[in-house]
């Protein structure tokens, strides 16, 4: 038997049981602070979801976390001087880009809006 090649489309629907999984989220940014001298900054969540959830269900919560840590990393390097303001501005309209590309293959692939579903107003 020949399995048929799998589209990323399938890969997102794809589920992977019946009870609660954790999926956990780092995110780790490298400052300078002077020459020579760098300091990591790191932020960690998790969050429960069902293991019967699709592919697509996983990498959107995956990716609304690491957004929010994303965020909350780079507001308090913007507070310490460590980010430009424009840096910060451009790190923010990429993230922004990046969860809005995500929840539009979410629409894409379940006709649904995913908004609702993370209690964000359509």
């Amino acid at each position: 038997m020949s399995v048929r090649n799998l589209s990323m489309d399938d890969v997102l629907s794809a589920r992977f049981g019946n009870d609660l999984s954790t999926i956990n989220v780092t995110f780790k940014k490298t400052v300078k602070i002077r020459e020579y001298e760098t300091e990591v900054i790191e932020a960690s969540s998790s969050v429960k979801i069902e293991e019967n959830a699709t592919g697509i269900e996983r990498m959107l919560a995956t990716s609304l976390l690491t957004a929010q840590l994303e965020y909350a990393v780079y507001t308090s390097l913007r507070a310490k001087g460590r980010v430009a303001d424009t840096e910060f501005k451009n790190h923010t309209l990429d993230i922004e880009r990046d969860i809005n590309l995500v929840a539009a293959k979410y629409e894409a692939l379940t006709g649904e809006n995913p908004l609702p579903k993370y209690g964000i107003n359509p």
